[in-house]
């Protein structure tokens, strides 16, 4: 089939474009990276007057961009902007404006694409969901001959330990898990890698390419006197009881200026990094420290300024530097401590990810940003490529300097906000709904290639929501795989039991030989018809329509 892909808003395509050298990453660890140009894209935003920080401050007048840079950004007054919002899983698990105690920071509930893990109000943590590389730490690694469809997931949540406070995992690739008992003593499971379960590492082994090859699949004891830990893509950052920061494993990235030549650090033990420390963290290829004087330290990969400094013509930062002062709180791709989600995710919807963007909480109670999603002072524009002849160079636009932001918790039932949307509409009623309502949206076609078989279509709210034209151009189905129906009565994540109280008896089932797990339902309503699609017996995508699954795409609506 030919793609036609229409994309309305380009940071769409800029998200795209780092998924696309982050999956590259794991799997090759080499070759330039590769994004588009971006502009601030539209999100989803609910009651923002209630979540929003109120805080009084203007930006200093930034200095003017240079020809690469994001337009419109050298001519604009900084001091008279409205400052850019960014929106939160939880507000209220951030902590805002509080004293800093680690212990708010401390993961009881992390929901990642694949694997969750939380711990009950007895301090047991429990675990579920893909096991290949035994980082349940249920004393087995699962295959993909050990389950029906074939999957290396368990479904029922796994006991792994007692006297838990706190919990983290691989925050990309989910192959390793760390947890934090009450006695400061910190165990870890899963893959070794480069050496995180404090395993040999056979210089003949590639992990990126294996990480299940060497394996703790029983928890091991990593290292004691531990006040806090976190996990990178491929890396443990821990701060000890006396302020010693620790990291071990590899953080890697691709450099724009040297080519082919990844770029890096690796210790196969725990390395000493600086002291002094209250606080640490991580994000996939970058790290942080806090220290006693509020002094944010940082170091790893510096290619869209995650960093928050200007590292001039050296992508990764081996040795921590100083970026802020006066800091209370830092926050690497997303501002999250506990997950919302308290179930087994299969993708990212609904976790408010700014991938390269770092965030800080200085002790005053604002709010600041740097990376590649935060527009202002410091912007510039830089081109990467992937390497070899996959993708043209492309400019990326990204800021160094932290920035003032605001932030506000999003709204966990956008499909809501559809309610008002009607079937028969054309493309323009339809894009200006969404307008209206604040929701991002591109545009896409395909068909064979010979022109038939057309379909237009419109995904909204990051892949949320699918909105079918028919052949008539008018719209005929929405797809909604987030939140539940428009009218809040059917969730994402019920059983086929409880969909059945609402809409009876399904008058169709399909089955998909090919795959056990998933089964379709077709209803039929006084309002129309419903498909429901189920994995492993939970709602996983429900589709409206006037018309029968079977016709609705060449029946005109009147």
């Amino acid at each position: 089939m030919n793609f036609k892909n229409l994309f309305i808003n380009r940071r769409n395509r800029c998200r795209y474009a780092i998924m696309v050298l982050l999956a590259a990453l794991v799997i090759v660890g080499t070759g330039l990276i590769f994004v588009i140009t971006g502009e601030e894209e539209k999100r989803l935003v609910s009651d923002r007057t209630d979540t929003r920080t109120e805080k009084e401050g203007t930006k200093e007048e930034g200095e003017t961009q240079d020809e690469t840079g994001s337009e419109g950004w050298a001519d604009t007054d900084l001091e008279e902007m409205e400052l850019q919002n960014f929106l939160v899983e939880d507000y209220a698990d951030l902590h805002i404006g509080e004293p800093f105690q680690i212990e708010n920071y401390y993961i009881t509930n992390l929901s990642l694409v694949g694997s969750y893990f939380f711990i009950d109000e007895k301090g047991t943590l429990w675990g579920c969901g893909d096991n290949s590389c035994g980082q349940l730490g249920i004393g087995r690694k699962t295959t993909y001959l050990d389950t029906p469809d074939g999957s290396t997931s368990i479904e029922e949540p796994q006991k792994i330990a007692e006297n838990v406070v706190h919990v983290d995992a691989s925050n990309f690739s989910g192959s390793f898990t760390i947890f934090l008992t009450e006695d400061g003593k910190l165990y870890g499971m899963g893959a070794n890698m480069n050496g995180l379960m404090g395993m040999d590492v056979p210089e003949e082994v590639n992990y990126l390419w294996n990480p299940d090859n060497t394996t703790a699949d029983l928890p091991v004891l990593l290292m004691e006197d531990v006040r806090y830990a976190r996990c990178g893509m491929g890396s443990i950052v821990a701060l000890k009881e006396d302020g010693s920061v620790w990291c071990w494993g590899g953080i890697y990235t691709t450099s724009s200026i040297t080519g082919n030549q990844t770029q890096g650090c690796v210790y196969t033990k725990p390395h000493v990094m600086m002291v002094d420390a209250v606080y640490v963290t991580s994000g996939f290829f970058t790290m942080a420290a806090i220290k006693e004087d509020g002094s944010l330290w940082t170091w790893g990969n510096n290619s869209f300024g995650s960093c928050g400094v200007d590292s001039g013509d050296r992508d990764f930062i081996e040795e921590p530097v100083m970026a802020a002062e006066d800091v209370k709180m830092v926050w690497f791709d997303q501002m999250r401590n506990n997950s919302y989600s308290t179930r087994l995710m299969r993708d990212t919807k609904g976790q408010c990810r700014y991938d390269s963007t770092t965030f800080i909480e200085k002790k005053d109670g604002t709010i600041w940003g740097c990376g590649l999603d935060v527009m202002g002072e410091g912007r510039q524009g830089k081109t990467f490529q992937l390497s070899g002849d996959m993708w043209e160079p492309r400019i990326v636009n990204f800021t160094n300097v932290f920035n003032q932001i605001s932030i506000s918790e999003m709204n966990h039932n956008p499909n809501r906000l559809l309610t008002e949307c009607r079937f028969g509409w054309t493309k323009e009623e339809l894009t200006t709904y969404l307008d209206a309502i604040g929701m991002e949206y591109y545009e896409m076609e395909t068909a064979e290639e010979d022109g038939s078989n057309r379909q237009h279509y419109y995904w909204a709210n990051d892949n949320c929501y699918l909105f079918m034209m028919n052949e008539y151009e008018q719209l005929a189905q929405i797809q909604s795989f987030y939140g539940g129906s428009r009218d809040g009565k059917l969730l994402i994540g019920m059983s086929r039991q409880e969909a059945e109280e609402i809409l009876g008896q399904s008058y169709e089932k399909k089955d998909f030989p090919e795959n056990n797990d998933y089964e379709e339902f077709y209803y039929q309503t006084d309002t129309g018809f419903y498909v429901l699609c189920f994995y492993k017996g939970k709602l996983e995508r429900i589709d409206e329509s006037l018309y029968p699954p079977e016709s609705y795409m060449t029946t005109k609506i009147s």
